[in-house]
Parts: C-alpha cells; structure tokens; sequence
C-alpha cells in the first residue's frame, strides 16, 4: 500500500515507525484509520465512530499497543477491525 501523504502521520512504537492515516469523514463516507508500516503486509483497521473514539496521536497509539499485545502485527497479520467500547471502557475486535 502506498500511504498518502495528506493525513497521514507517525507514530513510534517499541522502536518500530507505524503510519495512521484516516479516511473519509462522517458527512460523505465513513471514516476510517489505517495503521500499519511502511512496508507491512496487514493492517489495523480503526472504527472511530463505532464507540466515541477520539481521534488523537495517543488514542491511536493506545490502540495500536493494544492490537500489538493481542497478537496483531504488520509483518504477520491478520488484518483487523477494531474499535473502543464505551460499554466495556476497553478496546475491542470487530468481526464482519
């Protein structure tokens, strides 16, 4: 994936650069945010408006920590769907 260069910034994380870009808006099409590296094969996919989340540097490195520490990976994938659960107050995977 070629990441584009509007909206899209760093992150660094347990010495790994991670990009997160987000798409769309909530007026003309759903929004998303993409993370992954700049050549990793699998993403993570966040629902920002599935449970309030904030879309902040922190909120997506919170997230990012998270799907990490669950088993995600760029390299190694899968790709994933989450999202912050007000319900629950924790993060959560989103299934099809």
């Amino acid at each position: 994936m070629t990441w584009p260069k509007r909206h899209t910034r760093r992150i660094h994380i347990g010495g790994v650069e991670y990009l997160w870009h987000l798409s769309g808006n909530a007026i003309d099409t759903p929004a998303n945010i993409t993370v992954g590296t700049e050549d990793g094969a699998y993403f993570l996919f966040i629902d920002p408006y599935a449970h309030d989340f904030e879309i902040t540097p922190s909120s997506v490195r919170a997230a990012t920590d998270w799907a990490l520490a669950e088993g995600w990976s760029p390299e190694r994938g899968p790709t994933m769907r989450m999202a912050y659960s007000m319900d629950k107050r924790e993060f959560i995977w989103l299934t099809e």
